[in-house]
């Protein structure tokens, strides 16, 4: 809500205030998604490197 405020505080209206601020908002959650495929790319690739060496060992 601050960062809407601050938009419309800058001369800006309320429709580009929440345009603004849904933008702003979609940005955070793709950042947070685009961890969490990090994240889930480090597990499979950790999961395949233990069945790998499991594989050699054998």
């Amino acid at each position: 809500m601050e960062e809407f405020l601050r938009i419309v505080a800058a001369g800006g209206t309320p429709i580009l205030g929440l345009v603004g601020y849904a933008l702003w908002k979609l940005h955070l959650k793709l950042v947070g998604f685009d961890k969490r495929l990090v994240r889930i790319e480090t597990l499979l690739d950790n999961h395949l490197k233990h069945l790998q060496e499991r594989e050699e060992s054998r």
